[in-house]
């Protein structure tokens, strides 16, 4: 109940009460796995789902969420396996499909991520992401139109998805189609205010490649006074405070570390193009391709640091 409301400490306090009286409580287990995933801990909500897993293998959302949390963390052929596991139990569930989908193209299997995206497109209803992972393995192939195209079919499938104007707006951006990513990234915030951080974050940082840093410093301070606290998020919190110029590089990378794979990705990615766009062309690189070498290809991040080291060989 306390997950439905976003209380997520509270969830893990009530589920760490129950397995104390009861550690073979197996809806325990996983609903503090959910509560430590929706906090982000992504090696918490792995172990406490296991467990949940060996007290009963035959849980398609504890395998599900296992998954998810190994792709997050990096380890594709544990999430494709998970993924694998799940479809197995429910062979109609689309978004394991379309997850496992991603975890074949971070390995590099094009064929097989291919073919789980258009097996999801076809059960649905997750038919804006399959299309999304579609698209990028089309991009990866050099396909930008095709990709695009996919896109679209995204936002024509769930007009009222905002990832699928995320989506759009990553590739446009990697695109260099400032106007394009722009409009889908602000599209993206009125359909579902969960994806505002990042949306935010993207939208702050084309505004000022296109000279328009003092407005778009205001935006962003506004933004951030009338942002609502919410669990979960502290790491974004961080993000606007170095993208705002409250925190130092240093400081701020100092809070990715090593052990987490999405923080590393994301820290290198906002913090080198922050450089780059700043003037500072070396040391922008330099993060860029330490956020490309992290090798989290789940994560919007990496592929636009990826374009980002291809525009800048280009001379762009």
């Amino acid at each position: 109940m306390k997950n439905r409301k976003g209380d997520f400490t509270g969830a893990i306090e009530d589920a760490t009460r129950a397995l104390e009286i009861d550690p073979k409580t197996v809806d325990a287990w996983y609903n503090r796995a959910e509560a430590k995933s929706n906090l982000s801990d992504v090696e918490g909500a792995i172990g406490d789902a296991t467990q949940s897993l060996r007290l009963n293998p035959s849980q398609p959302a504890a395998l599900h969420l296992r998954a998810s949390m190994r792709l997050r963390g990096g380890d594709y052929e544990g999430a494709r396996a998970d993924f694998g596991k799940t479809i197995e139990l429910e062979p109609r569930f689309a978004p394991a499909y379309c997850s496992r989908s991603t975890a074949a193209l971070c390995l590099g299997d094009l064929a097989a991520a291919t073919a789980d995206a258009e097996k999801a497109i076809e059960l649905g209803p997750v038919m804006a992401q399959a299309y999304g992972v579609r698209a990028r393995v089309k991009m990866v192939k050099g396909d930008a139109k095709g990709a695009l195209a996919d896109c679209d079919k995204g936002v024509e499938s769930e007009p009222n998805d905002a990832g699928a104007y995320f989506t759009r707006a990553s590739m446009r951006e990697e695109r260099r189609d400032w106007a394009g990513a722009l409009e889908d990234y602000r599209e993206s915030i009125r359909k579902d205010r969960s994806v505002a951080d990042y949306a935010q974050f993207h939208i702050f940082l084309i505004r000022v490649r296109q000279g328009e840093g003092e407005a778009a410093k205001a935006s962003l301070s506004e933004y951030v006074k009338d942002r609502p606290s919410r669990p979960g998020t502290e790491w974004e919190t961080r993000i606007l405070a170095f993208l705002s110029g409250e925190l130092k590089l240093s400081d701020f990378l100092a809070l990715a570390p090593e052990s987490s794979v999405a923080r590393r990705c994301e820290g290198y990615y906002y913090a080198g193009i922050f450089e780059l766009i700043s003037g500072d062309r070396t040391e922008g690189a330099g993060l860029l391709k330490k956020c490309v070498d992290v090798g989290q290809k789940s994560f919007y991040e990496h592929w636009n640091a990826a374009a980002e080291l291809e525009a800048l060989k280009a001379g762009k």
